[in-house]
């Protein structure tokens, strides 16, 4: 073979060798693209935008109150929570429907006797002793207010709050039942105003806000006319068999025979519902809850 055709040789050879690692790049990429292996420019997500809420409060009474806002989602989740000395504050939320509950409180005052009135002064002589009067505590003004929105901009509410004693009453009826359909016999009831923190049960002698249903899962209660969350719970027994087994373990290294003995064992079952007036009453299936 002549040097001329050595040369053209290793020029083809190289040539072809090119255009194979040429086309091995092209279908290595084009595996990449089709496969996922290969991450591509994306356009940034759209951010969340965010609406400012300004809550202004408006008592029923004069108070040198604190004021608490807090704003719960359409199902009774609360997502944001504001303390305030000053009856104005805001919230930066996402466009959805809220509930906007607030309270208002002004702390109890406490009555103490002047206790200079009682004593001698100077040295403690011996003597009989002597009892003084005791404090009293004034039960603290609460007020409460709540308001149902659509937030789809930016905006501001106002939010009028009465005393706990004087808001009005109704009577709801409170049905549970298990997942299989089964009513909840014996199942314990409670309501709670949603958003309301310091709640006195004994502002209002008509309510009741505690009950345990009827042999048809059934429990009529009497709450404030306003956003109510009802819970149910109930502990039913797990069906385990009764007979006494005997199994041989190794203590100490040695070989025991032990008797386990059955004891009973319960499963919590629990569920709950939020009640927006005018609604009269809610349906709740109570769910096993498993131990986190």
């Amino acid at each position: 073979m002549t040097e001329v055709q050595k040369r053209t040789r290793i020029r083809s050879g190289l040539k072809l060798q090119e255009q194979r690692i040429g086309t091995f790049l092209a279908i290595s990429l084009l595996l990449l693209l089709t496969s996922g292996g290969a991450t591509l420019a994306q356009p940034p997500a759209a951010a969340t935008t965010y609406n400012q809420v300004q809550v202004k409060v408006q008592t029923a009474n004069a108070l040198n109150a604190t004021y608490i806002g807090t704003v719960y989602n359409s199902s009774g989740y609360m997502e944001a929570t504001f303390q305030s000395r000053y009856p104005v504050f805001s919230f930066d939320l996402p466009s959805s429907s809220y509930l906007f509950a607030v309270t208002a409180l002004q702390q109890s005052v406490s009555r103490c006797p002047l206790y200079g009135e009682y004593a001698k002064g100077g040295v403690a002589q011996a003597g009989p002793a002597m009892i003084y009067p005791p404090c009293f505590w004034s039960n603290p003004a609460i007020e409460y207010g709540y308001s149902f929105q659509q937030v789809t901009g930016s905006t501001s509410i106002t939010i009028s709050t009465q005393p706990i004693d004087k808001i009005p009453t109704s009577n709801v009826t409170i049905t549970t039942s298990y997942l299989n359909g089964t009513a909840a016999s014996g199942a314990s009831v409670s309501a709670y105003i949603v958003g309301e923190w310091y709640w006195w049960g004994n502002s209002n002698n008509r309510l009741v806000l505690w009950g345990q249903t009827d042999k048809t899962g059934k429990v009529d209660l009497i709450v404030p006319s306003v956003p109510v969350e009802v819970s149910a719970w109930a502990w039913l027994p797990v069906n385990l068999p009764s007979h006494q087994t005997t199994v041989q373990t190794t203590v100490g290294g040695e070989k025991v025979n032990v008797t386990v003995y059955w004891q009973p064992t319960y499963v919590g079952l629990a569920g709950s519902a939020l009640i927006m007036p005018p609604k009269t009453g809610a349906s709740i299936t109570l769910h096993a809850q498993q131990p986190n």
